[in-house]
């Protein structure tokens, strides 16, 4: 009697091994996309912590931290200031003791920045910082002031208050992703900060392929796809700026007052409608 063997021709075995390849292959991208959506989102919620650090400041001192000043003999950056605002009391004290002291802070740093940025202090976000003034920061002159400009100032000026915005706290930028940050104690205002000028044909994510640093492209980027950037506002509300954002249209995000915005860069459309349809997403 002949003996029948159960099992899988040579030709079965490779249709099987095909099906499992292309269900593979339509996984992984499906897989990094969820993946890729978690980092955005955890990145989004990293920058709500900030502005609500923000929001704790101006409450207890009623006016908004400078973007740069002196803290007994070292000068610093905004991170410093919202430092026991951000659950980091101990470093805090530190530095009221002149003991200046630049800590990692996990949540000071997008998920997605790239390994060879994640550097001690590491620093992803950036403060609104005002007007690009000739490639530094713009201060006070004439009829137009700096928290008029931009939401932070620097020094001890304490006019910049979320109430004196009078374009409203909604449409104002607080802050913003940017990849040319690199650490909160770096001294480079484009470094921790972002600015607009009267006109530019750089935009939003302008320099997310770029090694560039420098006031050009201090605007919001980021490594998330389509590189547009997580920016939150004066209101505490935060969202994702696509590249498709228009330029006049940055400048009146980031200027608290669109009138004086046109005024002091002679560029009247900032002072026009703004078009926030394009800030849906």
């Amino acid at each position: 009697m002949k003996r029948k063997y159960s099992g899988f021709t040579l030709v079965e075995l490779l249709v099987v091994i095909a099906i499992i390849g292309v269900l593979v292959g339509l996984t992984i991208p499906a897989v990094q996309s969820v993946r890729s959506s978690a980092r955005q989102t955890t990145c989004l919620n990293n920058l709500k912590q900030v502005t609500t650090a923000s929001a704790s400041f101006e409450t207890t001192n009623g006016y908004l931290a400078y973007h740069w000043n002196n803290y007994n003999g070292q000068n610093a950056c905004w991170v410093v200031p919202l430092l026991p605002h951000l659950g980091e009391s101990a470093l805090w004290n530190k530095w009221e003791q002149g003991n200046a002291q630049y800590n990692t802070i996990s949540f000071l740093t997008c998920p997605d920045t790239p390994k060879k940025k994640k550097t001690t202090a590491g620093l992803s976000y950036v403060a609104n910082c005002g007007f690009n003034s000739g490639g530094s920061v713009y201060h006070d002159s004439g009829n137009v002031y700096a928290f008029q400009l931009g939401a932070f100032v620097s020094g001890s000026d304490k006019r910049a208050m979320t109430s004196k915005m009078k374009d409203g706290a909604t449409y104002t930028i607080l802050f913003s992703e940017n990849n040319q940050a690199t650490t909160w104690n770096s001294g480079n205002a484009y470094q921790y900060g972002i600015f607009w000028q009267g006109s530019s044909n750089i935009g939003l994510g302008a320099d997310h392929k770029s090694n560039s640093s420098d006031w050009a492209h201090a605007r919001p980027s980021s490594n998330h796809p389509q590189y547009g950037a997580n920016a939150s506002f004066a209101d505490g509300s935060a969202k994702y700026l696509t590249r498709n954002v228009d330029y006049t249209l940055y400048c009146q995000l980031m200027a608290p007052n669109d009138k004086k915005a046109a005024q002091k860069s002679g560029n009247s459309a900032i002072d026009g409608v703004m078009k926030t349809t394009a800030l849906e997403n």
